[in-house]
C-alpha cells in the first residue's frame, strides 16, 4: 500500500466517499446527507484512506453510550485487496476502544462472502439473521464484536484527526 494514509474525514472528501458507496452499494447506498450527519454528529469516528490524495476507502461510525455501530465502510474497487479494508477496521477498532466502547456492531449482506471473512479475522462474530433488511428484500447478517481494554478516554483529543 503505497503512501496508504488515514485520517479524519472532511468535507472536501465527501465526493470521493459518495464515488465509493456508490460503486460499492449501488441501490443500498447512502445519500450525501448521511454522511454529512455523520460527520456532524462523530467526526472522530469518520475515517478516510487516501492515496496519494485520493480517498481510495471510507469507515464511520455511529455511537451510542457503550456501544458503536460501523455504519458504512467500503474501499474503492480499484483497490480492493489490499489490505485498506483491514487498515481501515484496525484504525477504527483502535480508536473505539481508546474511546471507551465496549460492543461494535454491523450488518452485511450473507453473500458478501469476503466482508464476512474479514470481520470474523477482525474478531467479529455472527448474532443474528435479520429478514429482508435491505431495500431489495434480501436478508442481513448482524455481526459484533466486544472491545476488551476499553477505558473511556478523559480527553476526547485522542481522536483529534490527525492522520493515524
Amino acid at each position: 500500500m503505497p503512501d496508504l494514509r488515514i485520517s479524519r474525514f472532511r468535507l472536501a472528501d465527501l465526493q470521493g466517499v459518495l464515488k465509493i458507496e456508490s460503486a460499492s452499494f449501488r441501490g443500498d447506498a447512502y445519500s450525501a446527507e448521511v454522511f454529512l450527519e455523520l460527520h456532524e454528529n462523530c467526526p472522530d469516528f469518520f475515517l478516510v484512506a487516501k492515496i496519494h490524495g485520493s480517498v481510495v476507502g471510507y469507515v464511520a461510525s455511529f455511537l451510542e453510550e457503550s456501544d458503536a455501530e460501523i455504519v458504512s465502510i467500503a474501499v474503492d474497487p480499484k483497490h480492493r485487496r489490499q489490505g485498506i479494508g483491514r487498515a481501515l477496521m484496525m484504525h477504527m477498532l483502535a480508536k473505539l476502544t481508546a474511546f471507551g466502547i465496549r460492543r461494535v456492531t454491523l450488518t452485511v449482506r450473507p453473500t458478501n462472502s469476503a466482508a464476512m471473512r474479514l470481520y470474523s479475522t477482525l474478531g467479529f462474530r455472527r448474532v443474528r439473521q435479520i429478514s429482508q433488511y435491505y431495500a431489495d428484500g434480501s436478508d442481513a447478517i448482524e455481526m459484533q464484536k466486544v472491545l476488551f481494554g476499553a477505558t473511556r478516554a478523559a480527553d476526547a483529543s485522542i481522536s483529534s484527526g490527525s492522520a493515524v
